[in-house]
């Protein structure tokens, strides 16, 4: 077989073309800036004051929320719950596991972040599950607005590790709600 040194060079050069072009446009490449910039999001609150007020400065109170769920005196396997919030004050920034075995981010999905309604289901392989009262996931908030949000969680199912149902398991939340607060300055 004869080393095509021409094709290679060809398909090396159409290789770096095609990726300048491609990053120019997708404002990927350092060098070249992006045609639109996007600035951080601002909340004007006229009632406080006459500035702008960045959403990053928003605290929440609390600011990380537990979800339990209490399985009896069975063996938690799986959950899958359904926690309810007002989008217009806050939105769900993540979620993180909790205790073991349940301490994997949890399956949810990320566009019902902001909707105020988000399905939150996890499981794990041990053999054996934890009994009674266990934290199986995190959840942290950002605030969009001054307010105070409620918070409502219902369990919609929970089993133990070999797939039955936990008719008496319940879930439940380290907090019935979220404040958001513009912090002090001190200015």
């Amino acid at each position: 077989m004869k080393y095509n040194w021409k094709r290679n060079y060809f398909l090396f050069f159409l290789f770096i073309a095609f990726s300048t072009v491609l990053s120019t446009f997708c404002g990927c490449a350092s060098s070249y800036p992006r045609a639109e910039q996007k600035s951080e999001p601002f909340l004007t609150i006229p009632a406080v004051s006459p500035k702008q007020v960045p959403l990053y400065r928003l605290a929440t109170i609390p600011s990380e929320v537990g979800i339990w769920v209490h399985s009896g005196i069975e063996e938690l396997g799986t959950y899958s719950v359904i926690l309810e919030f007002d989008p217009q004050i806050i939105k769900l920034k993540r979620i993180k596991g909790g205790e073991p075995p349940f301490d994997s981010m949890p399956f949810a999905n990320k566009e019902d972040f902001l909707k105020g309604k988000v399905k939150i289901m996890a499981y794990h392989v041990e053999e054996k599950g934890p009994v009674g009262q266990t934290l199986v996931a995190k959840l942290f908030f950002q605030g969009l607005q001054p307010g105070t949000s409620p918070l409502k969680l219902s369990l919609e199912m929970a089993t133990n590790p070999e797939g039955k149902r936990l008719a008496h398991a319940k879930a439940f939340l380290s907090a019935k709600e979220v404040q958001v607060v513009i912090p002090d300055s001190g200015e």
